[in-house]
């Protein structure tokens, strides 16, 4: 289930991801460019899902993380969206400001977006860069370094974006309506998080989220474009394979009680803006 009014990122891209996605979590384990598209789980437990389209000299290179905001715990609402803003400010190997330049140095361009159930990084570029975009995102899945003068900044980035988002009446009408509708459930929590939880995020908070769900067993990593996915295949898996595995938290999410009576809810504001 994807609400487009509670989510960051591209509004079009996540349908398009979203529908491609759930048709590639079926496929068999094993294909070839004419049987369609290659799906394969690595020993250390991530899925990889290559697709060939020679449409164009192109590549789409996306790590899907299976964590959004309905993995956080009390206290934690936001912390999922804060990765999307973060993981690409610098890791391990490569300083602040790096991984842009590299991407954009190809030719490429690099974005994330978060929802209930996931978070997705991607980067888009001429294939004959591929391995050089394959290479970030390992990195950033990773390595990512989280620096603290970097999150203080993106902090107050994510704040006045929290901001705009409350000025907007759509999304105020959307979080109602989630709210009303999910007394228990966390859909009923806006993505994005709230401004007074957010503002007090420390490198700790964001790193145990991090160590805690990006891990291979909880990542789909998809290749769609200018590729042969047998050949690739084995330079993914000598790549991908070096991230070590750990264990996943077990997933608690609460039961929305069954609705036996209609919800109503009003709000009365002096509003510039209907």
């Amino acid at each position: 289930m994807f609400d487009f009014g509670r989510r960051t990122g591209t509004r079009n891209l996540l349908l398009l991801c979203a529908c491609v996605s759930t048709a590639f979590l079926s496929l068999p384990a094993r294909g070839s460019a004419e049987d369609g598209p290659v799906r394969r789980v690595l020993p250390n437990g991530m899925t990889v899902i290559l697709a060939e389209n020679r449409a164009a000299p192109v590549v789409s290179i996306q790590v899907w993380v299976k964590a959004g905001s309905v993995q956080e715990k009390d206290g934690e609402d936001g912390v999922a969206h804060v990765h999307e803003h973060m993981l690409f400010k610098g890791t391990d190997s490569r300083g602040v400001g790096t991984i842009a330049r590299e991407v954009e140095a190809a030719g490429g361009e690099i974005n994330a977006y978060t929802s209930w159930e996931m978070t997705v990084y991607f980067v888009n570029m001429a294939s004959r860069f591929k391995k050089e975009g394959i290479d970030i995102l390992a990195d950033i899945i990773e390595n990512a370094a989280f620096d603290k003068h970097e999150l203080a900044k993106e902090i107050e980035v994510i704040r006045e974006e929290i901001r705009r988002y409350m000025d907007m009446p759509a999304s105020r009408l959307s979080d109602m309506f989630y709210a009303t509708a999910y007394a228990v459930h966390p859909y009923g929590r806006p993505v994005i998080g709230y401004d007074e939880i957010v503002k007090g995020f420390t490198r700790e908070d964001v790193l145990r989220f991090y160590r805690n769900w990006y891990v291979p067993e909880n990542l789909v990593w998809v290749m769609v474009g200018d590729l042969d996915p047998e050949a690739l295949m084995p330079e993914l898996e000598a790549r991908l394979s070096r991230i070590p595995n750990r264990p996943l938290p077990v997933r608690k999410t609460a039961v929305e009680p069954p609705q036996s009576a209609p919800r109503v809810f009003v709000q009365q504001e002096d509003a510039q803006e209907a």
